[in-house]
């Protein structure tokens, strides 16, 4: 009898690759065919890793089923540490179809998560309980939360803990109260690597006088980003406290830009060119608006 006929490996790589990238429902069964096949497709699973009510069906399925059988022959746990570096977390609806716990395996699947360098986080996970697995992230330095849901209250933020400390990028969800504008302006200019933040104005109105604040106190600073809302109407100029080169204004458009969500410039690279021409006096210190392109224009999901 003829022996079973097999595809030349890199022609059977492309299949089982393309396949997960078109049908990523098939991902769950596709990590347990063998262990090559395992080593093909869990780095296109988890070199960005999402958790969303969007992907909850198939990626739950494939956790799971991975977490499950995570032997020597399927090491999870060494591709989620080696392999992922961005993570965009919303998980109020994760794994609701299938009736489990939403933030049990989820944590787990964090903890194993230990060089991200990336992290956006929304809903139930966002809790104090959060802090040793950021802690965890020694490599973390793009972060984008509710400061008051990671720390339990206002009151309780504390941005020297040693989760947050080392942040370098830091976009604040937090809609900006008086009592939160007092905490940040007090915290921020201590963090000691802070080189880029990004926080959205109140419906109230812009906190200019923080704004400066933070311009003259955070020297390390390298950039401060105002995401204004698509609907709110703002001057494209700088008042005077702002008239700084490190001062820029763009369109908000989706809740995990600054994590790279997407194929796209993030709102932080959009800002390099306008911080760099106004340093260089090219451009006048008044000037701050950033332009998208139009691509850059179709906006995602907003925060809740």
């Amino acid at each position: 009898m003829a022996s079973q006929t097999r595809l030349p490996l890199d022609l059977e790589r492309e299949v089982f690759t393309t396949t997960a990238l078109i049908h990523p429902s098939t991902i769950a069964n596709l990590l347990l065919v063998a262990r090559r096949v395992f080593d093909w497709v869990a780095p296109l699973e988890y070199a960005f890793l999402r958790l969303d009510h969007e992907l909850a069906h198939h990626r739950a399925r494939a956790l799971k089923s991975a977490l499950q059988n995570s032997t020597d022959a399927f090491p999870l746990a060494s591709i989620l540490a080696s392999g992922v570096r961005h993570v965009a977390v919303e998980l109020d609806h994760w794994n609701q179809a299938e009736g489990g716990d939403t933030l049990d395996p989820a944590r787990r699947i964090l903890s194993l998560c230990t060089q991200t360098t990336h992290l956006a986080a929304l809903g139930e996970l966002v809790s104090p309980e959060l802090l040793p697995t950021l802690q965890s992230m020694q490599n973390l330095r793009v972060l984008a939360i509710y400061l008051d849901h990671l720390f339990g209250h206002t009151t309780h933020i504390n941005l020297l803990h040693p989760a947050v400390k080392n942040i370098t990028h830091l976009d604040i969800f937090d809609l900006l109260d008086a009592e939160l504008v007092g905490i940040v302006s007090a915290q921020l200019p201590l963090l000691p690597a802070l080189t880029h933040l990004a926080f959205r104005p109140p419906v109230t109105g812009v906190p200019w006088s923080m704004i400066s604040h933070l311009l003259r106190k955070c020297q390390q600073l390298k950039m401060l980003v105002l995401l204004v809302w698509p609907s709110q109407t703002l001057s494209r100029e700088a008042p005077v406290g702002a008239q700084d080169s490190r001062f820029v204004m763009i369109k908000y458009r989706r809740w995990d830009e600054a994590v790279g969500a997407e194929d796209l410039p993030t709102f932080w690279k959009l800002g390099e060119d306008l911080v760099r021409l106004k340093r260089a006096g090219e451009r006048p210190l008044t000037e701050c608006w950033v332009e998208r392109t139009m691509r850059g224009s179709v906006w995602g999901k907003f925060l809740p």
